[in-house]
């Protein structure tokens, strides 16, 4: 069910904050980003297929807007164990793929 194509963001892993990266333009090399805290009104720089957090994110956010209306995918990261397991990627490439817990 779906497009394929809006279920799996790949890329280059890097620990960056999306404030830190504003006006950069990732399209030739797309990066997944991973970063700590988010401060709600960022925008995702071109070129960025994920932006992975451990901040709650609230969904009428700018940045969720933004994510929603670029395909970008926007996830939270609760769990301190997997945290640790998604920061120790930096630097890999990724792919994360949206997929059924049933």
């Amino acid at each position: 069910v779906g497009d394929a194509a809006l279920e799996t963001y790949a890329g280059v892993a890097k620990i960056e904050t999306l404030s830190e990266i504003q006006g950069e333009d990732f399209s030739s090399a797309p990066m997944v980003c991973f970063t700590e805290k988010l401060g709600g009104l960022e925008d995702i720089p071109a070129g960025v297929k994920a932006v992975v957090t451990k901040s709650p994110v609230d969904l009428l956010s700018h940045i969720a807007i933004r994510a929603r209306n670029t395909n970008v995918l926007l996830a939270s990261v609760a769990d301190d164990a997997l945290w640790a397991n998604v920061v120790a990627m930096n630097g890999e490439h990724v792919r994360c793929a949206i997929v059924d817990e049933a």
